[in-house]
């Protein structure tokens, strides 16, 4: 719906998101419904979920979702995100990694796409 011109279906998903509790495979059809909302809004959405939503087996297969999520949208919404949660050590190296390789990722498709 929302590349039909209606917008608010974004707004109608970041909503749902935020109120669906802990059902972690609701969570993730959301996140990956939210792909074509590809605003400002929404990326802070998705990583405020990063860093709200902390790293257990039943939230694993979430949190890589939303990562996959945000490192499809366009470069320059989303590297500076990634640069910061590289940077956080609220997280663990491992993890920190991962989005240092995705901000990588992205610098290198933005440079040569």
């Amino acid at each position: 719906m929302y590349n039909h011109e209606r917008t608010e279906a974004g707004v109608f998903l970041i909503g749902l998101l935020l109120t669906c509790g802990d059902n972690w495979e609701k969570r993730r059809a959301i996140a990956t419904a939210l792909y074509d909302v590809q605003t400002e809004v929404c990326v802070n959405v998705l990583f405020g979920e990063l860093k709200r939503v902390k790293n257990t087996n039943s939230t694993r297969r979430y949190l890589n979702e939303v990562i996959d999520m945000l490192s499809c949208m366009p470069p320059a919404l989303v590297r500076s995100g990634f640069e910061e949660l590289a940077e956080d050590k609220a997280f663990t190296p491992r993890t920190r990694a991962k989005f240092q390789a995705v901000r990588d990722d992205l610098v290198y498709r933005h440079q040569h796409g």
